[in-house]
């Protein structure tokens, strides 16, 4: 499900995370990983401690192959939930998607049945869990989205993933 590389820069991300200092100065932001759907690259700028806006540049490495590009803005509650002695986070959000696939590949759902190279457009809502260590440097996060498409025709698709962000 997770390549090997992907899976050894979240490690390094995280042992960062912990060995890094204990400041409790907050970052504006945060550059990192996301694994699954999609995999690749993630920023997030906190705009407030509050409401932040996060984007992801990723490819998809499921059964269908496609190229995905989206950003949210996101409405942050930070250590609300408490599971045993970690104190989590939760946020939810909407944005925009965009897709793009090759129709020699297996296509996603949503597309039409041209021969032709497929460019998909969807509304976007997020929800999910966040967990600062000691030091608010380092984020990992686990969500699910929904992706409404309106291009080239209506439909709906779920997404799931996990990260994490280094803030500088």
């Amino acid at each position: 499900m997770f390549n090997n590389t992907a899976m050894k820069t979240l490690i390094f991300l995280i042992v960062v995370g912990i060995s890094s200092s204990a400041a409790a100065e907050v970052k504006p932001w945060g550059l990192g990983v996301i694994l699954a759907n999609p995999t690749g690259f993630s920023v997030k700028h906190r705009m407030s401690a509050q409401n932040s806006i996060d984007a992801a540049l990723g490819y998809s490495l499921g059964r269908r192959d496609y190229f995905h590009l989206h950003s949210t803005y996101l409405w942050e509650f930070d250590r609300e939930l408490q599971i045993g002695k970690a104190f989590l986070g939760y946020y939810f959000g909407v944005g925009g998607a965009l897709f793009s696939w090759d129709r020699n590949d297996d296509p996603p759902p949503w597309i039409n049945d041209d021969d032709d190279d497929e460019l998909g457009l969807a509304v976007r809502g997020v929800g999910g869990l966040n967990y600062y260590f000691d030091d608010p440097s380092f984020e990992v996060f686990a969500e699910a989205s929904l992706h409404f498409f309106f291009i080239p025709d209506t439909d709906v698709d779920l997404g799931i993933a996990i990260g994490g962000r280094y803030f500088f």
